[in-house]
């Protein structure tokens, strides 16, 4: 058997290091996709709870339904702020309030929706909804007669 020469050794450790590099990186990508992976599976389930509430001529008139998925939407956006879901749930929250409106009629919950709104446009002024939800606060405040804040 023949003896290494240093530069043997010294390529053996390169690859040594190249694996170990190569393994944090697959192990980081891998934790990160799992959170992604969480991100997706709570934004879903409470896309899912929102649609069977505004499908539903029953559970829609009830406020705790509606505060229940208000709770969904707000995991998300607090718990993966960096996440592309957490303007997606601002945008539901916004969504979220102007059905809440449409059974309570009161001004309150229009205010909220437009909080949602603008918190999206404020914090994700990049995002693809952050214009529509700008647009919302128009109408909004055009349906209110208050056309100087639209």
């Amino acid at each position: 058997m023949k003896c290494p020469n240093a530069l043997t050794l010294h390529i053996m450790q390169g690859r040594r290091w190249a694996s170990c590099l190569a393994l944090a990186w697959l192990l980081g990508v891998s934790a990160t996709g799992i959170a992604w992976a969480g991100v997706e599976q709570d934004y879903k389930a409470a896309k899912s709870s929102y649609m069977r509430i505004t499908t539903s001529r029953t559970l829609k008139k009830y406020r705790d339904q509606w505060d229940r998925v208000r709770d969904q939407f707000e995991k998300v956006q607090k718990k993966y702020p960096q996440h592309p879901r957490a303007a997606d749930s601002l945008y539901m929250l916004g969504q979220l309030y102007e059905n809440v409106y449409r059974v309570s009629y009161l001004k309150s919950d229009l205010d909220q929706s437009i909080e949602y709104y603008r918190a999206l446009a404020k914090r994700y002024p990049k995002n693809r909804l952050a214009d529509d939800a700008l647009f919302y606060v128009g109408k909004i405040y055009q349906k209110r007669n208050r056309k100087t804040e639209a």
